[in-house]
């Protein structure tokens, strides 16, 4: 099985107005557990002004010295993925498939027709039609390990990602955490919907609750109450000492 792992870094954490300033694939074949090809990029985008949440180290002035325009991208990214089964990404559902649908958007107002335009659309269609692997919400991890940031889940796993929060450096750490888990269980929990779970307790009991990862939302789907978020087929094997309802 061929994963295509993606990440991005943004100039914000708007996935709707804020623009592409790094992106990476890896390619990653899960038999022999090793990258096949790692590809990264400064981008700059049209209309790029600065950096609105420096964290990752690339500066604005990185970005319009040395980034490269967001059509040449998506040409050397389609060469790279057309051969994948399944993309990855981490929160990959709530930021890195909407960043990456709203880029190629973007790009298509960026040129006529040309090679790297085709390029562009077919790597549109094809993202839209694979299944996505989100690696913060797809793999059963231990009870143990019960946060998603990608340098806590480094750690757990046992090694340490030394250039956090760059593209490239961050898509291997991820892919090395899937490695460690059964690839058809997490394809798996990939295309089954998700749900979310109330869990029936009152404040004498709220502990059993956040033991087993719910957490406290005062503005929940059905009032206050304590919840959790997870895919419907990873909620029919729970055996939990108390009652849940569907929200």
């Amino acid at each position: 099985m061929l994963l295509a792992g993606i990440d991005f870094e943004t100039t914000g954490l708007d996935v709707e107005e804020d623009l592409v300033i790094e992106f990476a694939v890896v390619t990653w074949d899960t038999e022999e557990s090793v990258p096949v090809c790692m590809y990264s990029a400064i981008v700059k985008e049209r209309g790029f002004v600065e950096i609105k949440n420096p964290t990752s180290g690339i500066t604005s002035e990185l970005v319009l010295t040395q980034g490269v325009g967001p059509l040449v991208v998506c040409r050397d990214v389609w060469r790279i993925v057309r051969g994948a089964d399944y993309f990855v990404a981490h929160f990959g559902n709530s930021f890195d498939y909407p960043v990456f649908d709203n880029f190629l958007k973007r790009c298509s107002f960026q040129a006529q027709k040309t090679p790297e335009l085709f390029a562009k659309q077919e790597l549109h269609h094809f993202i839209k039609k694979k299944v996505w692997i989100d690696t913060a919400v797809d793999i059963d991890y231990p009870p143990i390990c019960r946060y998603r940031e990608l340098t806590y889940l480094c750690a757990h796993h046992g090694f340490l990602n030394p250039f956090s929060h760059r593209a490239l450096p961050d898509a291997l750490s991820m892919m090395q955490i899937l490695s460690k888990y059964d690839i058809h269980k997490v394809v798996g929990s990939a295309k089954s919907p998700m749900m979310t779970l109330q869990a029936m307790v009152d404040y004498d009991h709220r502990q059993l609750a956040k033991d087993v990862g719910f957490y406290w939302d005062p503005n929940g789907k059905q009032g206050k109450g304590w919840y959790k978020d997870l895919k419907r087929i990873r909620a029919q094997k729970l055996d939990l000492p108390f009652e849940v309802r569907v929200v």
